[in-house]
């Protein structure tokens, strides 16, 4: 682990180490920062003055409870023995049998705490045995306790770094999605003429197919429209055509020999206009006759 991820870990701060060879001021800060305060971002002067302090309360706690342990023991025991008022030479033999009472009454309770403490386990050893551990069971639980504390401060900093570990992780994912979406992009916009130029080849082909298709089914129909039958009827109907044109066109050559004698006649005004009016009609009927004749002819040949 670099230095600055050991620093984000120690400040228990999520920030990914790319941020912090990215920012080397930032990283600089936290640095520095880590020589003050602690992960919970308290003093660590203030702390070794704490822990000084709870140190000595813990002496004078200490040092209290033993007397307090003494003077209830003591009371106990002279409750026990009720003893009273005596001469001096009384007092002074009581308080030697005291001493060795309240003596033996603390070892047994430090043999029931071991005991307790072992699980029963101790019940096959000798007396001597038992007073001899149960004399260090203060040690003992001293080490456990201490054993804890560092255990919970190990667990602490697993759960810290576990912390740092999916952040990092975290960031990058995110960073690998990023490239991978740029990846993607410029894959697409890559390929994209080609695929453009495909596309337009597949649908020029399907119009030249949908052509091809148009004019095959235009051939079905005349094929099924113009049989052999249909064929030679058609002909005699063109040569009817034909000759009714002839005659039609012939008929037209004779009105307009008519409307233009008409023309040069010197009739009266009227009857020329009735007249007149009756050429241009039947000359642009059969005008209109021929020219329809004309395209049925051409359609039918």
């Amino acid at each position: 682990m670099s230095a600055a991820c050991a620093v984000t870990t120690c400040l228990s701060i999520p920030v990914a180490s790319t941020d912090l060879e990215e920012n080397p001021g930032f990283a600089e800060l936290l640095h520095k920062l880590s020589k003050h305060v602690n992960e919970q971002a308290e003093s660590r002067r203030q702390l070794q003055k704490l822990a000084e302090n709870r140190e000595h309360l813990k002496k004078v706690k200490l040092k209290y409870f033993q007397q307090l342990l003494l003077y209830t023991e003591l009371q106990e025991l002279l409750l026990d023995q009720q003893l009273c008022e005596a001469p001096t030479k009384k007092k002074q033999e009581n308080t030697r049998m005291v001493s060795a009472d309240l003596e033996e009454r603390l070892q047994a309770k430090c043999i029931r705490l071991l005991h307790y403490h072992q699980g029963g386990s101790t019940s096959t050893e000798n007396d001597d045995l038992l007073r001899a551990r149960a004399s260090q069971l203060g040690g003992i639980l001293e080490e456990e306790k201490a054993q804890q504390a560092s255990e919970a401060k190990a667990l602490q900093t697993d759960r810290r770094s576990r912390d740092q570990q999916y952040w990092e992780y975290y960031q990058t994912l995110l960073h690998s999605l990023a490239i991978l979406e740029e990846l993607i992009l410029k894959h697409r916009l890559g390929s994209q003429p080609q695929m453009d130029h495909l596309s337009v080849q597949h649908m020029s082909i399907r119009c030249e197919a949908l052509s091809i298709k148009a004019r095959l089914l235009e051939l079905q129909l005349l094929c099924d429209t113009y049989t052999m039958e249909t064929t030679a009827a058609l002909r005699r109907i063109k040569q009817h055509i034909d000759s009714r044109q002839l005659q039609t066109e012939a008929e037209l050559t004779a009105v307009a020999q008519a409307v233009k004698a008409y023309r040069s006649a010197g009739l009266g005004y009227e009857e020329l206009v009735k007249e007149y009016t009756q050429l241009s009609r039947e000359h642009e009927n059969k005008t209109w006759a021929v020219q329809t004749l004309q395209a049925t002819s051409k359609h039918a040949s």
